[in-house]
């Protein structure tokens, strides 16, 4: 009996430890359509943490009188430039930030003398847990609790459980 309640203790706490770090996951998706008037340049920042990938997808869906095609770029905090495309009229790209900073994410028209272009783009910022959960799940190998076990457990459960442990923590 005592076993039991260890195990169940350990699934607790492991469950309780993934939805706190779920709950620091962060993820922000934005879609947007901008006009770029001939010879000038917009630009968009984003706050991105150290280790977090940002994915930009951009689209031309008018290009007035003229072709379908602009200059794109990000670049970094400090001014280098991280990703570079010039005059396509659609990309997409994904980079990994290795220091947390605001990002210039920039559409530029400066090459038209007539023709505004209106671009449509999409940007993703997500943290990625996938390998602490991996190595928190490889921890409970040998165990007879199982993923789906945990998975299983409904909130009202765990909140019953932490408080029973606590007070049985208290008289051991």
């Amino acid at each position: 009996m005592k076993a039991s309640r260890t195990w169940s203790a350990l699934a607790v706490l492991i469950f309780c430890s993934l939805l706190t770090q779920k709950s620091q996951c962060r993820e922000i998706e934005r879609e947007m359509t901008v006009e770029v008037k001939a010879g000038r340049e917009e630009c968009f920042y984003e706050m991105v943490k150290a280790g977090e990938t940002l994915d930009v997808e951009y689209q031309v869906i008018d290009g007035g009188q003229g072709d379908m095609d602009i200059n794109f770029y990000v670049s970094g905090p400090s001014g280098p430039v991280l990703i570079q495309d010039f005059r396509r009229g659609e990309g997409s790209h994904r980079i990994t930030m290795t220091e947390e900073a605001d990002y210039r994410i920039c559409w530029d028209n400066m090459f038209s003398h007539f023709n505004t272009k209106t671009v449509f783009f999409g940007i993703m910022i997500e943290s990625d847990l996938d390998d602490d959960e991996d190595e928190m799940w490889g921890n409970l190998a040998g165990t007879d609790i199982t993923a789906e076990e945990i998975y299983d457990m409904k909130i009202e459960d765990i909140k019953e459980r932490q408080l029973y442990f606590a007070w049985q923590s208290l008289y051991l």
